[in-house]
């Protein structure tokens, strides 16, 4: 892969809906997404060290799931331009 840039979407503590500003820049990388031929979209949901390690697990996937699901819904990114290894 070549790399083009990198961006982060936070999430509130044990939480994974997607606030006004990772919003804005899941928009942000759609939106430039459309002037780039055969990109790929490596998305990878992470959370803190609290909590036991199956919860954790839980929230970072759904939080790779909701970042996935709004590329997909909001910006007709699709799914195959999306790499989900796990969360």
């Amino acid at each position: 892969y070549d790399v083009k840039e990198e961006s982060t979407v936070y999430f509130k503590v044990n939480k994974y809906d997607l606030s006004p500003e990772a919003k804005q820049v899941l928009d942000d990388i759609a939106q430039k997404s459309t002037s780039v031929r055969g990109y790929l979209i490596e998305i990878a949901g992470y959370t803190d060290t609290t909590g036991s390690i199956q919860k954790n697990r839980d929230l970072s996937q759904k939080r790779a799931d909701e970042v996935v699901r709004y590329m997909a819904e909001n910006h007709n990114i699709p799914l195959r331009r999306m790499i989900t290894p796990f969360g």
